[in-house]
Order: structure tokens, then C-alpha cells, then sequence
């Protein structure tokens, strides 16, 4: 098992999508099997970009990998 977690400025909770699929929250701890995954948040759209793909392997709950969004230009 690998461990990401999803970072986003704006807010404290809003949901991660991990391949399509709601996996959890952001900045909190999100288990996915190691492999390539796509990682993007629920609307509203207003972040960029609109998806990362990251391979994911090597990690732990210690050490997750990272995917961070920004705000997007409004």
C-alpha cells in the first residue's frame, strides 16, 4: 500500500478523486495501490491544474508522496 496526500490552498475539506473515484480529503492521508494514479478534487472547478498523474511507489504513512493544486486565476 502507498500513501499520498492531496494539498489545496483554499480550503481545509474537499474531496480527492483518485482514477475517477472519490478516495478522500484533502490534507489528510490517501491510500492507493503503487502504480501511476490521476488525482484531481471535486467541483467547483476553480484550481489548477485540473488533474496530476503521479507514479506513486516508495512511500509510507511517514513519507507520502504529494500532489498539490493552486488556486486558479479567476
Amino acid at each position: 500500500m502507498e500513501y499520498v496526500v492531496v494539498k489545496y490552498p483554499r480550503e481545509r475539506q474537499r474531496n480527492v478523486y483518485v482514477d475517477g473515484q472519490r478516495a478522500g480529503l484533502i490534507n489528510r492521508l490517501i491510500r492507493v495501490e503503487p502504480g501511476s494514479h490521476r488525482f484531481s478534487l471535486e467541483d467547483p472547478k476553480d484550481f489548477v491544474p485540473d488533474e496530476v498523474v503521479l507514479q506513486v511507489e516508495g512511500t509510507s504513512a511517514t513519507r507520502p508522496a504529494t500532489v498539490e493544486f493552486d488556486v486558479a486565476d479567476d
